[in-house]
């Protein structure tokens, strides 16, 4: 019996071949008004004025405005016991294109996983790869404060990778099969990308 690919755009549908009804991505849609929600008040904190892009290519509040907070700052965590700032990053942003960049990859990848394995699974993946992510960064590089959804999304490329592997062979058309593991490489590698940006 042919099979569905249930990745990227393909129709979902049930064992019967029925069209599956699609919720809509909440987690992803929360996550994404909190980061956005977060940055503005990034902005407001540096009385809506940037860096120069120099420091900051990403277009965004200065490091000492980040700093304060709420960026993974390993002394604070370490001799002050602020632990959430292993949380807090994960909706706070160095930039607009920061932002942008992060939330482009959020709706792309996270909409789709969540439409097929619910908000709980994937909000769950998001916030310990999240947590995960920024404890690494304080243990790697505890000289550095840091922003951003990387690490999350970086889960979120890991379970599509996860799943793309064991199923591609249920991907019917070689070219939506070409497109699926293209645009997750493309995520990695333009994540990296960012991740080596000062």
């Amino acid at each position: 019996k042919e099979k569905t690919f249930k990745r990227l755009g393909t129709t979902r549908r049930n064992p019967h071949g029925e069209v599956e009804a699609q919720h809509f991505p909440i987690f992803c849609a929360l996550m994404f008004c909190a980061c956005v929600v977060m940055f503005v008040y990034e902005c407001y904190e540096a009385n809506w004025s940037f860096t120069a892009p120099s420091e900051n290519p990403l277009i965004g509040p200065p490091a000492e405005v980040l700093i304060r907070i709420g960026a993974k700052d390993t002394d604070k965590i370490v001799r002050h016991g602020e632990w959430w700032r292993l949380i807090v990053p994960i909706v706070m942003h160095g930039g607009i294109i920061h932002l942008l960049m992060n939330m482009s990859a959020l709706l792309r990848l996270g909409k789709d996983l969540e439409l097929d394995f619910g908000g709980l699974r994937v909000g769950f993946i998001y916030m310990v790869c999240g947590v995960v992510g920024n404890v690494c960064s304080a243990l790697f590089l505890p000289l550095s404060a840091a922003v951003g959804a990387s690490g999350a999304l970086y889960g979120l490329i890991g379970a599509m990778f996860g799943e793309f592997f064991p199923n591609h062979d249920q991907i019917i058309s070689r070219r939506e099969k070409c497109i699926t593991f293209t645009s997750l490489l493309l995520s990695t590698l333009v994540g990296l990308g960012f991740g080596l940006l000062p």
